[in-house]
Parts: C-alpha cells; structure tokens; sequence
C-alpha cells in the first residue's frame, strides 16, 4: 500500500473512529478531572450570563481556525511516545490519553528485553523514565515490568502530576497494538538500536504485527538505513520511513535509497525546496516533534501529511478538530 502524499490517504486518513474508547480508562482518569476534564468542561452549563459569550467566543475561534487554513491540506496527528506532554512517554496511560484525542497514529519506539520480548522504550537505558537503572537488554521482561515508569513524570512536571501515574509499568508492542486495535488507530514502529539486538530483532516485530493483522496499520520507522531496507526485504508491502536528523546526505535521495515512500524529517530541517523535491519524487512528508504552534502552522503551510508531536491537544486544536 503507497502512503504517498499523491494517493493521499487509505488507511493512512482521518477517518478511524475511536468512539468504542471506554473514556473513563483514559491515562486513568475521570471525566472530571485534571487533563481529561478539558474535554468534558466546555459542555458544563456555565452561568446564564456567561453563556451566550462562551457560545460566540466558540465560534469566532472556529472562525478564525477555518479562515486561516482555508483550502490547506491538514495534517494527520502522530501522538509521539503517546500524549507524552501530559503523562508519562510511552506509558500505556499516555496512548490512552492520545487515543482519547482521537489521533491519527501512535508513535513509539521498540527495543528488545533479555529473554527476546518487544518492549516500548526510548532510551537504551531505564535510568531517566523509570525508578531503575540499567540497559533495557539486558534486563529481563519480568526485570522491566517490576519497574515504575510513571512516577519520574510528577516529579518532572508537578503542574501535570497525577498520582494514577505512579506505578505505570514498561509496556510491550503487543498491549500497544491491543490497546489501539478498537480505536483503530495505526501505530508508527521505530526499531530503536538495533545494532543492539539479535539479527531477528525486525523480523520478530514484524512477526508479531502479521499475527495481529497490523500490516495495513503500521509504519515501520528507523535512523539505521540497514534496519529499514532489512523491513523491506522480509515485508515488502509493510510501508517503511527513514527518519532524516540531519542534511548531510540528501534527504529525498536518502529516502529513496531506502526504498521509503515516506520522508520523515526533523522539522527544523524541512524547506519549502526540500518539501517541493519530495512531493515531486511521489513522496510523503512526516515531521518530528512540533510542539509549538508557531512551528505546527509552518508545517501545515508546507503540505506536510503528517505531524508528529508531543501535545496532539495543540495540534487537534489548531486544525479544528
């Protein structure tokens, strides 16, 4: 399946419901609090005098959204490492939260345990997002999900502390792929080090989303070209993505080379140039990580089909959703 800009969505679209989400799960909070309640307050019946400005001001700002992205193409919304600016990255609580918002696609980054299981994580150590230390391979699965992954977020950032994220745990693909099956939502795999790992450390990813019938739902991403081309040769039809950090080598040429039909670069890197190339090499174009709005809107001026970012709330709001 082409995931270019040309054929311009199938899978890769907007239209994926998530309304079979139990909200009530989401990142483990209720309805009526913390980050959660941003979705449910703006229905809460406000003062009479109020009213009838919240109603106006809702839709001059609906106005103003519209106007100003009239007759752009927007973007799809990649929640990286889940709704990772309001809960812990690449929690189960974070991909809640971000399915919650409805997304596009989940982001995430694979790496492999001791004893050969697919884990999502980052960093090649624990050190910074759980309460342990150590590599992740070398550490078995049971090892890692004795460990808190969720507690370092209230630390960090006390303004969007919750106490239902103490104790979230190190989750494997195969809960990601469960938790985003209902709400169909697709999943962007990194094969993160993979020089790190076994030889069968790709065809063990891809094992697992042909068992669970994710081919059509996946992207599978890497910086490690080898990493990429050894996708393409064992699943030809899985798309792939080389993520581009710096202009070193040409990216549209490096992404060709590649065998992707996606260009996923650093957003501070893209040019309208760089942009034009790709589109007129039959290219997608994916940027990473805008989380600003200044930034989001320059994407969207450059055609981007896909946004990824740490606060999908910012870019949800921005495009009208």
């Amino acid at each position: 399946m082409s995931t270019s800009a040309a054929s311009g969505r199938s899978f890769f679209t907007r239209g994926f419901s998530t309304d079979s989400l139990d909200d009530s799960k989401t990142a483990g909070v209720s309805k009526t609090s913390g980050f959660s309640s941003l979705r449910y307050h703006i229905f809460a019946k406000p003062p009479m005098g109020l009213s009838r400005l919240l109603i106006l001001t809702a839709l001059a700002s609906l106005a103003l959204v519209g106007s100003a992205l009239s007759g752009k193409k927007l973007p799809q919304v990649l929640a990286h490492r889940g709704a990772s600016g309001s809960a812990p990255e690449t929690t189960l609580a974070a991909y809640r939260l971000a399915l919650a918002l409805k997304v596009d696609f989940l982001e995430l980054d694979v790496q492999m345990s001791r004893d050969g299981q697919l884990v999502a994580i980052h960093d090649t150590l624990v050190d910074r997002t759980t309460d342990g230390k150590g590599a992740v391979g070398e550490m078995t699965l049971e090892q890692l999900r004795r460990l808190d992954a969720g507690s370092w977020f209230n630390r960090a950032f006390p303004d969007r502390a919750r106490p239902e994220f103490a104790g979230e745990r190190i989750p494997t693909l195969e809960e990601i792929i469960q938790l985003a099956r209902p709400a169909r939502a697709g999943l962007y795999i990194e094969t993160k080090n993979p020089e790190l790992y076994p030889a069968n450390f790709e065809s063990k990813i891809l094992d697992l989303v042909r068992r669970n019938h994710f081919e059509k739902r996946v992207v599978i991403q890497s910086f490690d070209a080898r990493s990429i081309e050894k996708v393409r040769r064992l699943a030809p039809d899985v798309p792939i993505a080389l993520l581009v950090e710096t202009l070193q080598d040409d990216p549209v040429e490096a992404t060709l080379r590649a065998g992707s039909r996606e260009l996923a670069i650093k957003y501070n890197l893209l040019t309208p140039e760089i942009a034009a190339r790709a589109r007129g090499r039959g290219l997608a174009l994916t940027v990473w990580t805008v989380d600003d709005e200044e930034s989001m809107r320059r994407m969207i001026d450059l055609g981007v089909d896909r946004i990824i970012t740490n606060f999908p709330e910012r870019l949800n709001h921005l495009i009208g959703r």
